[in-house]
């Protein structure tokens, strides 16, 4: 089924708010609600109406240009004699604006709105929820398209109702949106079209978001968007190892400036059970995914994320815990590595003192003994 407009362009609607009717009717030299006056252009091709509809109590005001041919019952000559009778009606699907009046150098008359029982029995032959008077005459100030919303049905929009229609008969490029997302296989509520939209997300983009694994909803990607975390990122977030339903985890990385490959490459050290929180405590901190290989591969005991944060404030190269871990005193854990390095022992001392061939000592004797310049002491058993 070929699209229809949804919004003609040659209708653009000024809708003004009840409150505002004390001016209204200044402005438009005391028209009445239920009236309407008429200017035919020059061309003869349209005709230029204002009316003033009662609607729930409320007085709406509605400027359209309106081509003549879509006036049933027109007349050029009568509209425009003085005294002459003018009944001509607006269809548009939804009802029709029946105007009665009198023509001359400013045709006017009296408005009323008759709503469409053909437009409201093939609504509901949709199996959508029954439209009141009220909605059918929104929906006509609106330009709503029967076509429109067949087609909506037909492309699987699901949920619809009268305010979703009536927003898209005012915002045509969002059918586009229906389409490309159907292409796309993804969701196509116009309500989360209209959300993706006013976010600024494309339906490419969207798209991406979807493919990239996260399991989020609409409002929760229409959130990543906009605090910049693209889905590109998320999708490499996701192969690195964080949880796809994770999105406050995800947000977090982003907002640390946490690179995927950052969190992959600690994923993949000896260090186990990180976590997006300690992930972002050893970035924050300033360690290396490098550092972090290396003192987990290192061999020390214990080696925990709190102790790699704590051999790296104090300064200690992996290197160094290396050489602990392979000829260090004491129990070569992340305690004495630190202390050893804060007492300035040398790598080159460590090493010597490991192949004398004396019983391990212990860390504060090796420390002493480094102090006096060498000295051997006597290790502990």
């Amino acid at each position: 089924m070929p699209m229809g407009r949804t919004w003609d362009p040659t209708v653009p609607a000024i809708i003004l708010a009840c409150g505002l009717v004390a001016g209204v009717v200044a402005s438009t030299g005391g028209l009445e609600p239920g009236g309407w006056r008429g200017t035919l252009a020059t061309n003869g091709q349209t005709v230029r109406l204002e009316m003033r509809l009662d609607q729930r109590g409320s007085h709406i005001r509605l400027t359209t240009d309106v081509p003549t041919g879509e006036l049933e019952g027109f007349d050029a000559a009568s509209f425009s004699k003085s005294g002459a009778p003018v009944r001509i009606a607006w269809k548009r699907d939804a009802g029709s604006f029946v105007l009665d009046g009198t023509g001359g150098r400013h045709p006017a008359g009296s408005v009323r709105f008759e709503p469409s029982a053909s437009f409201r029995e093939s609504w509901r032959g949709l199996g959508l929820e029954p439209l009141g008077d009220g909605d059918l005459f929104t929906m006509a100030i609106s330009g709503v398209q029967l076509a429109v919303v067949q087609d909506l049905v037909a492309e699987g929009a699901d949920h619809l109702d009268a305010g979703d229609v009536i927003e898209l008969a005012r915002d045509p490029d969002a059918m586009r949106w229906v389409k490309e997302l159907k292409g796309r296989g993804a969701p196509i509520r116009l309500r989360d079209v209209f959300l993706l939209r006013n976010h600024g997300l494309s339906p490419g983009t969207y798209r991406d978001y979807l493919q990239s694994g996260v399991e989020a909803d609409v409002e929760e990607i229409v959130r990543l968007h906009d605090r910049g975390v693209d889905a590109a990122y998320v999708k490499d977030l996701l192969q690195a190892g964080v949880r796809a339903h994770d999105l406050e985890g995800i947000e977090r990385l982003h907002a640390h400036g946490v690179a995927a490959d950052y969190v992959a490459r600690i994923g993949t050290s000896e260090l186990r059970e990180t976590g997006v929180d300690g992930i972002t405590r050893l970035h924050d901190q300033g360690v290396g995914d490098d550092y972090v290989h290396d003192v987990t591969a290192s061999g020390l005991t214990g080696v925990t994320l709190e102790g790699i944060v704590r051999l790296h404030a104090h300064g200690v190269p992996a290197d160094y815990v290396r050489i602990v871990a392979d000829y260090g005193p004491g129990d070569r854990a992340v305690d004495d590595a630190i202390r050893l390095h804060d007492s300035g022992v040398s790598t080159e001392f460590l090493r010597s003192r490991a192949s004398s061939g004396t019983a391990r000592p212990t860390t504060e004797s090796t420390i002493r003994s480094w102090a006096r310049g060498g000295e051997d002491s006597t290790p502990n058993p």
